[in-house]
């Protein structure tokens, strides 16, 4: 659902050089990006940096004003991920340094000013500026941010579930929520194994270090048994790489009858929300595999206007793990 992508900054002065229609081209680009995607940057900022100067000499326009609103929005929401590693011994280019690292990143996109036959990627797609509408890539991430995704039951197993669908997502987020009424108003067993084999999931593939600082949930209010079963499991999360997170959870409850919270269902970050169906019993406990399955793109600040217009119903105190 979210795509890892390597921006060469001299694509700017290329577009620049080549005229308007390419600058608006880079514009779109970008706003694709914004969709569904990350851009992997160095450590010491060396992207954005030169992205800046190449931004700066371009002419004014609103293709010009539209790309710095993007990087800044993009900066924002986290959406550069520091983690390649320049030479500082210059014994070799950005370039040379994105391709030796591009596994580890998990880059799938290195989008280049020109093609450079001398130089080839392992497994990340290539593509210099005025091929990207026709490459692979693009095609993939455009259909995604249309239709969204949907898997049929059991078509996955439960690990393989959580990397197809939401290990470049979560991987360097620095605060995960959850809404799912449902969750806590009707908590049994597909909900409580789901929730545990998240937990071990998150623990063995989040970022190292670890970015995580936060786990919140918002859901209805357990009855019962439920409540201590549900409180019990949230605060096992915190194990191994996962034992110093905060957890919250915000309990809902509507006294006048019907729901407390929507009945979509969503998980959101500091980076991107999603819409998915079912919630957070995605997982069957019996077969270990995913149940159908759909997820979809959302725009992140109206879901937290959504969730924060539910604040009526919200229980107080919240609970702190």
């Amino acid at each position: 659902m979210i795509f890892y992508v390597y921006v060469d900054p001299a694509i700017i002065d290329k577009a620049n050089q080549d005229g308007a229609y390419a600058v608006q081209a880079v514009t779109s680009i970008f706003h694709g990006f914004l969709q569904n995607c990350f851009i992997v940057e160095f450590e010491d900022y060396r992207i954005q940096q030169t992205m800046g100067e190449y931004i700066s000499a371009l002419p004014q326009s609103d293709a010009k004003k539209r790309i710095e609103e993007i990087l800044k929005i993009m900066k924002k929401r986290n959406r550069f991920l520091y983690c390649l590693v320049p030479d500082y011994l210059d014994r070799k280019n950005s370039l040379e340094c994105v391709l030796d690292q591009e596994e580890k990143a998990a880059l799938d996109l290195l989008l280049l000013k020109d093609e450079d036959i001398s130089k080839c990627a392992e497994s990340a797609e290539m593509t210099p500026l005025e091929a990207y509408y026709s490459s692979n890539f693009e095609r993939k991430r455009s259909n995604l941010a249309a239709e969204g995704m949907a898997l049929l039951d059991g078509e996955f197993d439960q690990d393989q579930f959580f990397d197809h669908v939401f290990l470049k997502a979560l991987r360097y987020a620095a605060r995960i929520e959850i809404c799912d009424g449902i969750l806590g108003r009707k908590y049994g067993d597909n909900f409580d194994y789901t929730l545990k084999v998240m937990g071990i999931w998150l623990e063995k593939n989040l970022s190292e270090p670890i970015n995580l600082k936060n786990i919140i949930v918002h859901c209805e209010q357990p009855i019962g048994y439920s409540k201590e079963r549900f409180v019990a499991t949230i605060s096992a999360l915190k194990k191994g790489r996962l034992k110093n997170i905060n957890i919250e959870i915000h309990f809902y409850r509507n006294d006048e009858g019907g729901g407390a919270l929507p009945h979509q269902r969503y998980i959101f970050t500091d980076q991107v929300a999603f819409q998915i169906d079912p919630g957070m019993d995605f997982i069957r406990k019996k077969t270990k595999r995913n149940r159908n399955f759909s997820i979809n793109y959302k725009n992140l600040a109206k879901i937290t206007s959504i969730i924060g217009a539910h604040s009526n119903w919200k229980i107080q105190p919240s609970v702190s793990i």
